[in-house]
């Protein structure tokens, strides 16, 4: 099984009915479910950045203007849209440590 906390991002891959679910030791695991779907069966560490992308708040290690950076050095878009939620759901993990 997949630990949570191993996971960086999960994203959306246009063309295809696959989301791609970065791991970060380096592996990939496909699933068709929509990202939605998985956000629901997700903890509160996980939050949707982008309408593409599911990204591990414990993961983060820099989040600046739009772009959040995982561990791993790998960089996610947040949208505008998105950027206040994502900050607060950040903080607020944050403060619960």
């Amino acid at each position: 099984s997949l630990r949570l906390d191993r996971w960086l991002s999960l994203n959306w891959t246009g063309g295809s009915a696959h989301k791609n679910i970065h791991y970060c030791t380096s592996s990939t695991y496909y699933t068709s479910e929509k990202l939605t779907d998985l956000l629901n069966r997700l903890d509160q560490n996980f939050a949707c950045c982008h309408r593409s992308y599911l990204i591990n708040l414990n993961q983060i290690t820099d989040f600046e203007n739009n772009l959040v950076t995982l561990a791993g050095k790998h960089k996610i878009p947040v949208s505008q849209k998105r950027a206040d939620e994502v900050k607060g759901q950040f903080l607020a993990m944050f403060m619960k440590r």
